[in-house]
């Protein structure tokens, strides 16, 4: 192997001086010590609950609509509960929210899904950024490291748990998050962030905005951090740091009373150590190496909106987006070209009617490895969409019907159909009952379209060497799913309950089945023992979400989360010997959430956060706790101050051990002070 492909990387862990930061803490005591000041009015301690379910989301049926008549399992996670957060990374933040299971695998790799089928590339997740997907064809996931923004800028994050498929299309199976900015007159003046501690050695972002005439608001922004390695079981440091950089741009533009105008981009670029291997013919049949990773994107996005009425609005959108990544496993580029059309129109005083049709095409450019290897490396996919959905009011403010469904058209399976139909009860102004039945479609990779992927080396008979390989030669069915659902509200004057059970039934999912064995004889002879990649296995996915919101009182909100999820899968016996079980056990059975936010004065924030997760027997990640905790400092108009200490319970612990990872690394307790100056 050459050592352009092998990367290879000198970084040598450092130890990080805690001294600053103790230092910084006890400034932090020292400045707000001082006069009253005015109190934010978007302190989440003194919402009512009442006004928390009047959150608007648009996530699920393309539309602004109330938290708390939305006929889905949603959860809106807002700029505040960002900020009191105390987290560093958008994977982290969703650890928040109710029903998503999220598991750091390494120093910049996430495994984050819903109901259930985790892992690096959890593939039945959709996730999107201000309406632009960023779902990769290639594995059917999420890069994570490569998804990012200035957390400062984020509006709000919707999470969908279920089908969000006659809306967003194929990958929204089991759920869909959409990380929506701030418009850029949200944003005017300067904004300077500042972070340090005992995995981030530095992370800064800076923000200014301003306007041109009344109409045109803009911002530019740029962040970048570098972050200490994580540890290994033994305690030492792994070959896991990060360095990014990335940065942007959006303007918003009122061409008249009728049109509006967005443009958007951003590009990133940046390096990872992770530690890879590559299969030898000879004993130990595995060479285990670190390398560096390198990463780098950019896009635009354009979004055109037309009001024709207070009962008729329609939009065009259209992005750009180009990716590269290198190391040693597989080198590939995407760039990826989409336009979306909808338009929405009321019709009588019962119906209001939403559609619109899309078009999506990719180029995927690859370059092979010892262990991965395509036979086209110069792969184009195409997708084309269209969508209509109705929601009826059959009792005016009581009872309504939504009926949807999504055509999609790809160049794999044919022509897909998503159903969607969803009733909502309103019992009173404060109560409601829905229900929903909806199907979900996920179109298969590019890894199950042609890739041939060598997994293991191991001595056989007479010492001739055994690979076994994985095989993709495409696979006719995509996954389906379909999905029950049945979730009920209740608001008191100081309390709000969200419960929500579904079934989910699914047939075609991915598999192994073992082929024929065959004999290689360069460049030394070897038996080589396919496995193709199939589309045998069924199941069922069962569970109960709950999540509540209590005002103790003025200043003081407990928020707390539970889910419980069940997997039974089965194969229709064409691959017994192969452990599909492991998909079952990918998420923990029980999971607990327990927030508290508590504002003191005008000044003082004290936050903490407990998360209690359950055993993953068949991945050996035992059940385990975690606590994080921060205190704020509202030291004037202009700058804030906090300090938040994670993963408090314990030195380092498990959270997800991939199959895919040659070294197993874990999270430690860490402190991050933080600095935020507007101007």
């Amino acid at each position: 192997m050459s050592d352009s492909r092998r990367r290879r990387c000198d970084f040598q862990p450092r130890q990080h001086p805690r001294a600053p930061v103790a230092a910084l803490a006890g400034l932090l005591v020292a400045l707000c010590g001082g006069s009253v000041l005015a109190q934010s009015t978007a302190d989440l301690t003194r919402i009512s609950v009442e006004d928390l379910m009047r959150l608007e989301v648009t996530s699920v049926s393309k539309k602004e609509r109330p938290l708390g008549t939305s006929p889905a399992a949603v959860f809106v996670l807002t700029h505040e509960d960002i900020r009191r957060s105390g987290l560093t990374s958008l994977p982290e933040l969703l650890r928040i929210v109710p029903g998503l299971h999220v598991a750091r695998i390494d120093g910049s790799k996430w495994a984050v899904t819903a109901r259930g089928f985790n892992g690096r590339y959890a593939n039945k997740l959709l996730v999107l950024v201000d309406g632009r997907s960023v779902y990769s064809p290639l594995s059917s996931g999420v890069f994570w490291d490569e998804v990012d923004t200035s957390l400062e800028d984020i509006d709000r994050i919707e999470v969908i748990r279920g089908p969000g498929a006659t809306m967003w299309g194929a990958n929204a199976v089991n759920g869909v998050i959409n990380v929506i900015t701030k418009s850029a007159g949200s944003t005017p003046g300067t904004m300077v962030s500042l972070s340090t501690g005992s995995e981030d050695r530095l992370a800064a972002s800076v923000r200014h905005g301003g306007t041109l005439g009344d109409d045109l608001h803009w911002r530019v922004w740029g962040k970048a951090f570098d972050r200490e390695p994580l540890a290994r079981p033994d305690g030492t440091a792994a070959h896991d740091g990060w360095r990014m950089g990335r940065g942007g741009f959006r303007a918003d533009y009122r061409m008249s009373d009728a049109d509006e105008v967005m443009l958007q981009g951003d590009l990133h670029s940046g390096r990872e150590d992770q530690t890879s291997s590559a299969l030898t013919l000879t004993p130990p049949y595995r060479r285990v190496f670190d390398e560096q990773v390198d990463m780098s994107g950019r896009n635009v996005v354009a979004r055109w909106t037309r009001t024709h009425s207070p009962r008729s609005q329609s939009t065009l959108q259209a992005f750009a987006d180009h990716t590269s990544r290198r190391e040693y496993l597989l080198d590939h580029e995407r760039t990826t070209v989409d336009v979306d059309f909808q338009h929405r129109q009321a019709l009588g005083t019962r119906h209001d009617f939403v559609w619109g049709t899309g078009y999506r095409r990719g180029h995927t450019m690859l370059t092979n490895s010892e262990m991965v290897r395509f036979a086209d490396t110069d792969r184009r996919d195409w997708l084309f969409s269209a969508f209509g959905e109705d929601e009826i009011a059959l009792v005016p403010d009581r009872l309504t019907l939504t009926l949807g469904m999504k055509v999609e058209r790809n160049g794999y399976t044919g022509v897909e159909l998503q159903p969607n139909v969803r009733v909502l009860w309103a019992l009173s102004e404060r109560e409601s009952l829905w229900t929903a039945v909806t199907r979900g479609v996920r179109t298969p990779s590019l890894l199950e379209n042609g890739a041939n992927i060598d997994v293991s080396a191991a001595p056989g008979p007479q010492g001739l060497p055994i690979v076994v390989a994985v095989v993709g030669q495409g696979v006719p069915e995509a996954e389906r799913l379909w999905a029950s659902e049945v979730g009920y509200r209740r608001q008191w004057s100081t309390v709000s309950l969200d419960v929500s059970a579904f079934r989910n039934s699914y047939a075609h999912l991915s598999s192994l089945a073992p082929s024929t064995p065959e004999f290689v004889a360069a460049p030394m002879p070897f038996v080589r023992v396919p496995y193709l990649i199939a589309d045998a296995l069924q199941g069922t996915g069962y569970g109960v979400e709950a999540s509540g919101t209590w005002r103790v009182r003025q200043g003081w909100t407990l928020t707390a989360g539970y889910t419980f999820l069940a997997l039974d899968l089965t194969s229709n016996g064409a691959e017994q010997d192969v452990r599909f079980e492991w998909s079952e056990d990918d998420s923990p059975r029980h999971q607990l959430m327990l927030r508290s936010l508590a504002s003191f004065g005008s000044r003082w924030e004290a936050d903490a956060t407990i998360h209690a997760l359950g055993s993953s027997d068949e991945h050996r990640v035992p059940a385990y706790a975690r606590v994080d905790a921060r205190v704020g400092c509202k030291v004037s108009d202009q700058l804030k101050i906090s300090v938040a200490g994670l993963n408090l319970l314990d030195a380092r612990h498990a959270e997800f051990l991939s199959i895919s990872n040659e070294e197993i690394t874990q999270p430690r307790r860490s402190v991050v002070l933080q600095t935020v100056w507007t101007f």
